[in-house]
């Protein structure tokens, strides 16, 4: 099974200590890759920490992206980010920006986890991160 980047892991685990069930998905082609995507449900909409396009495994690993994953539309896509910084924000700082409200208008969030595990389970397969 992935292991967790290090860099991940103090968000994974306050999430976790919040009570909030944290998943993440596999790839098929690279069973074992570090695991550096976490998603929930937190106040009423899904939750995703993506690594940044400037993250690299050698050197920036601690670039990511937090943003809203909701029902896909034409207009809307599927997703926006919450962070602000166009290289990534450091994973210390993520969790602040939980609570920003989307900027994208129009759009339908899912209902619950299940909900979005449910229509996701197509494309990639998630499953739930134990605690750490």
């Amino acid at each position: 099974m992935a292991k967790i980047s290090e860099e991940l892991k103090p968000v994974l685990k306050q999430l976790q200590d919040e009570g909030f069930k944290v998943y993440t998905y596999s790839v098929s082609y690279e069973p074992e890759r570090e695991i550096n995507s976490l998603y929930w449900f937190e106040n009423g909409r899904i939750l995703n920490i993506q690594p940044s396009s400037w993250r690299h495994e050698r050197y920036a690993r601690d670039r990511f992206n937090i943003g809203v994953s909701y029902i896909p539309s034409r207009e809307n896509g599927s997703g926006c980010g919450l962070s602000d910084d166009d290289c990534g924000t450091s994973a210390e700082n993520l969790l602040k920006y939980r609570k920003s409200p989307t900027w994208v208008r129009g759009i339908i969030n899912y209902e619950s986890m299940e909900n979005f595990l449910k229509r996701e389970s197509n494309t990639l397969k998630f499953y739930e991160i134990e605690t750490l």
